[in-house]
């Protein structure tokens, strides 16, 4: 399946969430610990979460399970990025497999749902805690 404009998408949730973590590297530890009313949690949290729910998503998907990021154990945000970078790519290799319009995935449970449900969760969801996390930096109101 090599939809131009869905993996135009994906390109864009991979390099909007990068371009947020390498501007998030600029700030003191004490920043990136910083929370606000309406958000996810910390800032660090909240980049952590984005890219492990990506690679969950693509795992979901393809069944391949990722490195999990033990909970309560702080990471880098250089580490984040390489993971974002992986995962970016993985999304990208995924949009060539034939099958994948007519994959579908299966959760723990057993529910079974269409492939594209991962995929379009994947690209919404990271714009919404993208959008979120400049609440972070908009002065009190």
């Amino acid at each position: 399946m090599r939809d131009a404009t869905l993996l135009e998408l994906l390109r864009y949730k991979t390099w909007a969430t990068l371009s947020l973590i390498q501007h998030r590297q600029k700030l003191d530890e004490q920043q990136l610990d910083a929370t606000t009313p309406g958000t996810y949690g910390t800032i660090r949290d909240t980049l952590r979460h984005l890219v492990i729910s990506d690679e969950d998503d693509l795992s979901f998907l393809t069944g391949e399970p990722f490195s999990p990021l033990p909970p309560d154990v702080p990471i880098e945000l250089d580490e984040l990025a390489e993971r974002m970078r992986r995962v970016g790519r993985q999304w990208e290799d995924l949009m060539s497999d034939s099958s994948l319009g007519e994959r579908e995935a299966t959760a723990s449970d057993g529910y079974r749902i269409p492939g594209w449900v991962p995929l379009a969760q994947a690209i919404h969801h990271a714009d919404d805690h993208r959008t979120t996390s400049c609440r972070y930096s908009a002065p009190a109101v």
